[in-house]
């Protein structure tokens, strides 16, 4: 290497990308994988707000009702 190219390789190499900011680059061109994404992303923020979406609580099931058929009673509680 020259003296005179010795600048320009070290000019390259300072401003470097940040790997987080290539794999970025990368996802955002696949169209699938950001799709995939926001799969996950939706499935995090359902998570997350569960309590508020769904207000039965999983654990308060009455196992006698359970074979019995839909009915006005739906929406009461049984604990």
């Amino acid at each position: 290497m020259t003296a005179a190219t010795l600048p320009s390789v070290m000019a390259t190499d300072a401003t470097e990308e940040n790997p987080w900011a290539r794999a970025w680059r990368r996802l955002k061109r696949r169209k699938g994988a950001m799709v995939g994404l926001a799969v996950v992303v939706l499935f995090v923020l359902l998570a997350i707000f569960a309590p508020l979406i769904v207000p039965y609580d999983p654990i308060a099931t009455s196992w006698t009702a359970v074979r019995k058929p839909p009915s006005w009673t739906h929406g009461i509680s049984y604990s």
